[in-house]
């Protein structure tokens, strides 16, 4: 099992370098089993509790934490199982969806800097700005140049967010093609007390399993790893 310390630096990107995205990476515990590592999560759950309770005495900085991965990845279980340690009156999470109504009428930007943290509190992204990279560079809806462009704007971005106090956390939720395609089905065959579909799985979900591939390699590239946050 390997230590704290170490597991977080070996799950960590470095900037310039190919993270290790693959279907062998997904399965690898890296020496925890479920018993142990529910152990670690009941500890590891008060210390965010009592870290929450000193960002917000504090008031001068803030906490982004950002959720990305395909769909069937694990975001919400992670927002239900460990962000409920943080004191809700101190944490917002936010879901982002296709833009629409007013949200369309703005640039991709202007909803997200409107979820961002205030100083001592602590905000939750469930999928973030990034989609406005992922999905047009993976449907092949922006040119090049365009694409260039909102790379640039989004490290701008959380330049000036680390740079006015706000720590920026990422966390890639990564499975295997398989691990995702039972999640999918398991998600059709359910069902709920009524007998109706317990999920409904939307045509973006499709999408994203026919683009896996490209999707991964475009995680690999290095440009798309900003330098901010951890």
């Amino acid at each position: 099992m390997e230590s704290r310390e170490k597991l977080a630096s070996s799950l960590r990107a470095r900037h310039g370098k190919l993270p290790p995205i693959t279907d062998a990476e997904a399965a690898n515990t890296h020496g925890w089993d479920k018993e142990s590592a529910r152990r670690r999560m009941e500890r590891n759950l008060q210390a965010l509790e009592d870290l929450q309770y000193h960002l917000y005495a504090d008031s001068s900085k803030s906490l982004l934490i950002v959720l990305q991965g395909i769909d069937a990845g694990g975001k919400d279980g992670a927002i239900r199982k460990v962000f409920t340690a943080f004191n809700p009156q101190g944490t917002t999470v936010t879901s982002f969806k296709v833009p629409a109504g007013r949200e369309a009428t703005h640039d991709y930007l202007w909803r997200v800097h409107a979820a961002c943290p205030s100083r001592g509190s602590i905000s939750v992204f469930n999928r973030s700005h990034y989609e406005d990279l992922i999905v047009p560079i993976v449907q092949k809806k922006l040119p090049p140049r365009r694409v260039k462009e909102r790379m640039r704007q989004v490290r701008d971005f959380e330049l000036m967010l680390s740079q006015e106090g706000t720590t920026i956390v990422k966390f890639l939720l990564h499975i295997s093609r398989d691990e995702q395609w039972e999640r999918l089905m398991s998600r059709l065959t359910s069902r709920t007390a009524t007998g109706s579909s317990a999920w409904v799985i939307s045509s973006s979900a499709s999408v994203g399993r026919c683009m896996f591939r490209r999707l991964r390699r475009l995680c690999l590239r290095p440009r798309s790893i900003t330098p901010r946050g951890m």
